[in-house]
């Protein structure tokens, strides 16, 4: 089930250097904000009927699907959720961003909450798992992808 947060600031969106997840963004505007990749994959997915293009910035990357702002995965702190959440967080970063949260299943080691801005349009099937640390509480990961596909 999902819970509403009270926080200072609500976020409205899914965000990441000014990316919306969601929107649709071509090769120049996804360089301007994320700057140049260390590598480019694209395969054609039946799937998703389309392009899929992954930029990898080293251990961090990005999804589009024929420029659609598909779905970013994080191990390390070089790019942050709606300019506040980023790997290497203490966990009470996450209530900073308000919107709707759940607390997923725990391995002995490892936590996980998904997150989502809220239950209108397009984030109705967005979400984001936030994986930290059980001991220090700390993000590991953050991974974001469109699930109604």
């Amino acid at each position: 089930m999902w819970m509403a947060v009270d926080a200072l600031q609500a976020q409205e969106a899914i965000k990441v250097n000014q990316l919306e997840m969601g929107k649709v963004y071509s090769k120049r505007q996804i360089y301007k904000a994320l700057g140049r990749p260390t590598k480019v994959e694209a395969v054609t997915n039946e799937v998703y009927e389309g392009t899929v293009k992954t930029y990898f910035y080293g251990e961090n990357s990005f999804s589009f699907v024929d420029g659609e702002f598909h779905g970013f995965k994080f191990k390390n702190p070089a790019f942050a959720v709606n300019g506040l959440l980023k790997v290497g967080d203490r966990l009470g970063v996450v209530d900073e961003l308000g919107g709707i949260k759940v607390e997923g299943e725990s391995t002995p080691t490892k936590g996980y909450i998904y997150w989502k801005p809220s239950e209108i349009g397009v984030y109705a099937m967005i979400y984001f798992a936030i994986i930290y640390d059980l001991n220090d509480q700390v993000v590991t990961d953050i991974v974001c992808c469109i699930h109604d596909l």
